[in-house]
């Protein structure tokens, strides 16, 4: 299964990145390889969207993607988020607020894709 994929959504480059039904620990490990190819990428203003469908969270995993975010905050412009509950889209809205960095929840991949098209 391919993780990370890079895409265009009307002119605008996306990162779609597929961590669903992933472990604490494989999300880990994803969270590195997540920033590695952000780093490298290097083009401000980016635009991510992250499955997390049935990813599994403990607290290494959480502050791993608190860690990320952070690290990403100038690079990142813009992260849309889905196959989340609302347990965890509560705790995206804190993490939004921690990092001054804003992430748009959504149930499926199609209403993320329809966010994009309405940014300018």
């Amino acid at each position: 299964m391919e993780r990370f994929k890079w895409s265009t959504y009307d002119g605008k480059l996306v990162l779609r990145q597929d961590f669903s039904g992933l472990s604490s620990d494989e999300l880990l490990n994803m969270f590195k390889e997540s920033q590695q190819i952000i780093r490298e990428r290097g083009q401000r203003e980016l635009i991510v969207i992250t499955n997390l469908k049935n990813a599994r969270f403990n607290k290494a995993a959480t502050k791993g993607i608190e860690e990320l975010a952070m690290a990403n905050r100038s690079i990142v412009k813009k992260s849309a988020i889905f196959g989340v509950g609302l347990l965890q889209k509560m705790k995206f809205d804190s993490l939004g607020k921690l990092t001054g960095r804003q992430f748009e929840v959504f149930k499926e991949e199609t209403e993320a894709q329809d966010w994009i098209r309405t940014l300018k």
